[in-house]
């Protein structure tokens, strides 16, 4: 115990170390910004908001920026990228990695793959092979995975089946394939768990293979607010060793949700509040930074990476 709480407090001196000069990047970090649930067409000066912020990020450091799904929070048609999303985020179309979310293709309905043509023709080759919506790229010393959470479904059929089996087999050759990096996070659009109405309990098909697999850190949308989770295995239990961090970051610019009964092991909960997280990727450790739009910092930490469970 003892060992553990002089660990913390040195990660925590690191924290604020680096809060401190968190405009000086060394060849050792990365820095990634994220959030979801970003353009509503009728207020779009939401998203603009978000996006002046991510700016202000970028022109601080060099920056990958990933997207939590519900990029286009209406439908999905190819006007509302170009009328809607364009004019806030579009301005760092570069700098994104995005991942789909259920209003990415909801006028095509079912399933990214069969629908959703216009959220690949908007992002290109930024958004992973044409049709899977699930792909990976390493960042520093990090390796990241951007995952399709709208391909798993409860009582799929056959082929909505295979489609699934596709992007879990993939999942576990992609992270065999890179096992010698210490440090992993994943990224897509429903959460396994939180303390709203949209918690998708089926999202536990890809957190067991996350779980075995040692990744570090998970991040969401879906839920129109923040929120950070405590380390937790695939089954939600508490687990300070192996868990993988769960933050829902749903706040990129769509219409607000509220907050239900808390959820066990909800560490943070912020509701009403527009901004985006920020991670400094290193070697073996990891801080993060909640911004609101007004350039606050509303939760901040630091975690370190872990490697396998044993029982995997």
């Amino acid at each position: 115990m003892q060992f553990n709480n002089l660990r913390l407090g040195f990660l925590m001196i690191l924290a604020f170390a680096a809060s401190k000069t968190s405009a000086v990047q060394t060849n050792q970090d990365a820095v990634l910004i994220a959030a979801g649930d970003i353009a509503v067409c009728e207020a779009v000066h939401r998203a603009e908001w978000t996006a002046r912020l991510v700016e202000k990020l970028l022109n601080r450091n060099d920056a990958v920026v990933v997207t939590l799904g519900d990029n286009s929070q209406n439908d999905g048609r190819f006007e509302e990228y170009l009328k809607c999303f364009e004019p806030a985020w579009g301005r760092f179309k570069q700098k994104l990695r995005p991942s789909p979310g259920n209003h990415d293709d909801y006028d095509e309905r079912p399933g990214l793959g069969h629908g959703g043509k216009a959220y690949y023709e908007y992002f290109g080759d930024r958004a992973g092979p044409p049709g899977l919506g699930y792909y990976s790229f390493d960042l520093g010393y990090w390796h990241i995975v951007s995952l399709n959470s709208e391909i798993v479904v409860n009582r799929p059929t056959p082929e909505q089946a295979q489609r699934m089996q596709s992007q879990m087999n993939w999942l576990r050759r992609d992270l065999s394939t890179h096992d010698n990096h210490q440090c992993t996070l994943a990224y897509f659009h429903r959460p396994m768990v939180s303390s709203g109405q949209f918690a998708a309990g089926r999202m536990r098909r890809l957190w067991e293979v996350l779980y075995a697999r040692g990744v570090d850190v998970i991040l969401n949308g879906h839920e129109h607010f923040y929120e950070r989770f405590a380390p937790q295995d695939h089954r939600g239990n508490l687990d300070h060793r192996f868990g993988i961090r769960q933050f829902i970051v749903g706040t990129g610019g769509a219409y607000f949700h509220g907050f239900g009964r808390p959820t066990p092991n909800s560490v943070m909960a912020i509701q009403e509040t527009l901004g985006v997280i920020q991670f400094v990727l290193r070697p073996s450790h990891y801080l993060w930074e909640f911004i609101d739009i007004h350039g606050v910092v509303r939760d901040a930490g630091v975690g370190e990476c872990h490697g396998k469970p044993e029982i995997f």
